[in-house]
């Protein structure tokens, strides 16, 4: 049965109901005013050349930054490039549920909203590992040269895919995760894809590897932030790791998998929205800045 409200009441109620028939489960949320094939940062939106330029794009971005905040923490610069519209590979949660059913009615009035619900005892939190130069965390992508020793061949060598994998940040993830079989003996990524992924799809080993890199679970970023609105918003992140090569694009990304999803009836969105600002959940409460604060106001008495 597809899950539809009309009310917060209803959404609340909902959601107390999934958590009860998930033995008491808990869950990330997130809110999209209408429905997308797939969720996914907004980094893989843009094309392989604002990936190929991802680590320089963070970099001008730093200079250009305020004394104020240049200080930020170093685990918390990818959550700033986020607010402030830079592609990244984050994808923003919330702990509050009422947030991301603000954000499921707050735009395009003509479709439905949905907001979805992640279990929070899948994620592994990798915070300690994100850096301001992080890019791919769990492994890189390189070539290595294979000679071909094919008769009639016009080279004598190919350029095979190598992929470089971080055991250190493989083995955390796999040992703070719910669900998951143990890992902390495995030295090679040999060890961790017969214990993980004992029976694999693919034949090659980089296709194994690749196959093995998509169902890692899903990685979590929760860092200390300064700014007004990530506070407000109760805000963490789905760190949405990728593998990419410059001659070749991507060659995988996880997956980022919901885990149930609420569909917020278009014709009530006005109504909630209305529910929510009498609990104290709007666009100036959630956002902050002055900007948002006054378009809240300018809305109220419009």
């Amino acid at each position: 049965m597809e899950n539809i409200v009309k009310s917060v009441g209803e959404f609340l109620q909902l959601i107390d109901a999934i958590c009860e028939n998930n033995h008491n489960a808990e869950f990330y949320f997130r809110g999209a005013s209408r429905q997308y094939e797939k969720t996914e940062a907004s980094l893989f939106r843009q094309g392989n050349k604002c990936l190929k330029n991802y680590r320089k794009m963070k970099k001008e971005f730093e200079r250009h930054l305020s004394s104020e905040f240049a200080q930020l923490e170093d685990n918390a610069f990818l959550a700033f490039c986020l607010h402030y519209g830079l592609p990244t590979n984050l994808i923003e949660i919330s702990n509050n549920a009422l947030v991301a059913l603000y954000y499921a009615c707050a735009d395009d009035m003509d479709m439905d909203g949905y907001v979805s619900l992640f279990a929070r005892s899948l994620f592994s939190d990798v915070t300690s590992f994100i850096t301001r130069d992080t890019d791919a965390l769990i492994c890189r992508a390189d070539f290595e040269i294979m000679f071909n020793d094919d008769e009639g061949s016009l080279f004598d060598f190919d350029f095979t895919p190598k992929i470089d994998w971080n055991l250190d940040v493989l083995r955390s993830i796999y040992d703070s995760s719910d669900g998951y079989s143990p890992s902390a003996q495995c030295d090679t990524i040999e060890e961790f894809i017969s214990t993980i992924l004992p029976e694999p799809n693919a034949q090659t080993k980089t296709e194994i590897e690749l196959e093995f890199f998509a169902q890692i679970p899903p990685l979590l970023y929760n860092p200390v932030m300064s700014f007004r609105s990530g506070l407000s918003r109760n805000s963490l992140f789905i760190l949405q790791d990728y593998l990419f090569q410059p001659e070749c694009g991507i060659m995988q990304k996880q997956r980022v998998n919901v885990d149930h999803e609420i569909r917020i009836d278009k014709d009530t969105k006005r109504t909630i929205i209305r529910q929510l600002d009498g609990l104290g959940v709007n666009q100036s409460t959630i956002e902050g800045d002055l900007g948002s604060i006054a378009k809240y106001i300018i809305q109220k008495y419009r």
